[in-house]
């Protein structure tokens, strides 16, 4: 069992990790602020956030799951090209 200090630490860290962009999103975005109080994130910044996100999403999928995502990245599991491969107009119809 995961203590609740636990859950609570990694709670703070991905909020740290998103404040900037829930800053930008509440004040540039939803309220469309004419003069944000901050400037936008950086792309370091979202790229810091997305990891972050990534490796709760790992860590938590393991102790939910009892497995573990090897990336998060999604990867095609069949061929995507074969609907491609299939003429499935005939030759004399209308498009």
């Amino acid at each position: 069992m995961l203590p609740a200090a636990v859950i609570s630490s990694d709670r703070r860290a991905l909020l740290r990790a998103a404040k900037p962009l829930t800053d930008f999103a509440d004040q540039r975005i939803t309220h469309a602020d004419r003069e944000p109080s901050q400037p936008p994130p950086t792309l370091n910044q979202l790229d810091a956030f997305i990891d972050h996100f990534g490796g709760l999403v790992q860590k938590y999928s393991l102790i939910l799951n009892g497995s573990t995502l090897v990336d998060l990245i999604p990867t095609s599991q069949e061929d995507w090209k074969a609907p491609f491969r299939l003429a499935w107009l005939a030759p004399d119809s209308e498009a």
